[in-house]
């Protein structure tokens, strides 16, 4: 896609998936309607992710993996 010399590409990544979600590359999604409006995918996976740059080093969140009790309120 012609982003082979992206700088972006090409450096180490820690990501935090403990329930090893599968990647976008590894499912076969399916959409589903939610109520209210919006969608949402049948699979869970590594679709949604928060990033974290500390001291210019890069974390990668499962948000998916995280539940109410991993939150303090």
């Amino acid at each position: 896609m012609g982003m082979d010399d992206y700088p972006y590409l090409d450096r180490d990544v820690y990501l935090y998936n403990p329930e090893n979600l599968p990647g976008l590359h590894e499912i076969k999604p399916t959409i589903v309607p939610l109520e209210g409006g919006g969608v949402s995918l049948s699979v869970r996976s590594l679709v949604h992710c928060a990033e974290l740059n500390i001291n210019g080093e890069l974390y990668v969140i499962a948000m998916e993996s995280l539940t109410g009790d991993d939150y303090e309120y």
